[in-house]
């Protein structure tokens, strides 16, 4: 059935956003169980991965699932096969989105408003499910975590060898404090990653679905949005889903992702009545100086520009003798940072080396927050 455009962006927070158009819809008359969302632009190098997943957890199990897909504007093959997948007989790709979109959260969001199962996943294009995520979707089935609004389980990160590079525990949220902690807790293994966690529509709705205006670390605001207003979460033993480390993932940007977490840390603190956690602040205010020296070594009088090697050393030299614990930068880039951090008597075994090419002409060198809290070489998959 081929829907007339219509905009489906009504409830959602921040100003009022493009039409968007169904391409493609074959609703049924069933409610599924769960509502898997993928917004994607550009995905082709991952994206068939991402939907063969979906379908495999479909076929488990069957009539529960439904796979939203919201196509920001993509001109490499996104669209076709999102088109292809959806026509083919037994997919679970029950509408398909197009038109220009304000960012991920919005198509995340956009696509969550045309779902209609009680169950909200998000899978990025470059994520997959694990197929052990089908019991999970059984025991919302016969109506076990009722009780719950947030069932987070287990992701991993791979590379594209299906290598597994980071295996994050995630906190249990008795408390918003395992949030609130980026060093000790979220950026040292302590977090949750978004596609291993699923939400009741209801819980992600009371909360307005992702600020929109957030880019990097939507996720993380809305664990804390939802635990402020009440959501009840809960942790599983058991493998969901995978995550993909590559360069081009937005969570490569490690600097835009930490100072996005401490933005949200520091608006839900402004909420919060009687105070905070013991601690909190100043693990925030060691953040917070992390971020500005080292955003002192990508800035120049002339903006944003390489500096003079001299400048690099003198720089480079203040932000590792400025830094008390060096323990949670675990990722240096360029032979200035090696040096200086290795004669500053930081332990090595915790610093990876990019390789020559990652520093740009002109020698200019970063310190880069690794989220991994153990690093290999190159871009962290944060």
């Amino acid at each position: 059935m081929l829907a007339q455009p219509q905009d489906t962006t009504g409830w959602r927070i921040g100003q009022p956003h493009p039409p968007v158009t169904l391409i493609s819809s074959r609703v049924t008359p069933d409610r599924p169980i769960l509502s898997v969302v993928t917004p994607v632009l550009n995905g082709g190098a991952h994206f068939a991965s991402c939907l063969r997943s979906v379908r495999r957890l479909a076929d488990a199990v069957p009539g529960a699932i439904e796979h939203v897909i919201a196509d920001g504007g993509s001109d490499d093959e996104t669209f076709a096969l999102a088109r292809r997948a959806e026509n083919d007989a037994g997919s679970p790709v029950s509408c398909v989105l197009a038109g220009p979109d304000r960012g991920q959260s919005h198509g995340i969001n956009r696509a969550v408003a045309v779902s209609r199962g009680d169950w909200i996943g998000w899978l990025n294009a470059d994520d997959v499910y694990d197929p052990r995520a089908a019991a999970l979707v059984r025991a919302f089935a016969v109506g076990e975590h009722s009780d719950v609004d947030v069932v987070v389980g287990r992701c991993r990160f791979v590379d594209r060898s299906g290598r597994v590079v980071f295996a994050p525990v995630p906190p249990r949220l008795e408390t918003a404090e395992p949030l609130l902690r980026p060093l000790s807790r979220w950026f040292a293994g302590r977090c949750i990653v978004q596609p291993e966690a699923l939400i009741r529509r209801s819980a992600f709705e009371r909360v307005g679905g992702l600020d929109e205006g957030n880019h990097l670390a939507m996720d993380h605001d809305l664990w804390l949005r939802l635990f402020e207003a009440g959501a009840r979460f809960t942790t599983i033993d058991l493998p969901v889903a995978e995550q993909l480390v590559h360069p081009g993932q937005k969570t490569a940007d490690n600097i835009g992702v930490a100072a996005a977490i401490l933005r949200s840390c520091d608006q839900h603190l402004s909420h919060q009545r009687g105070g905070g956690f013991a601690g909190v602040d100043d693990e925030l205010a060691e953040l917070r100086k992390r971020l500005a020296l080292v955003s002192r070594v990508l800035e120049s009088p002339r903006g944003v520009a390489p500096f003079s090697r001299q400048a690099a050393h003198a720089a480079m030299q203040d932000v590792v003798d400025r830094i008390t614990q060096p323990s949670g930068v675990t990722l240096v880039v360029g032979q200035i940072a090696w040096d200086h951090a290795r004669s500053a008597g930081w332990d090595l075994s915790r610093v990876a080396r990019s390789s020559p090419s990652a520093v740009p002409p002109g020698g200019m060198d970063a310190i880069v927050m690794d989220c991994l809290g153990g690093a290999s070489s190159g871009a962290s998959p944060g």
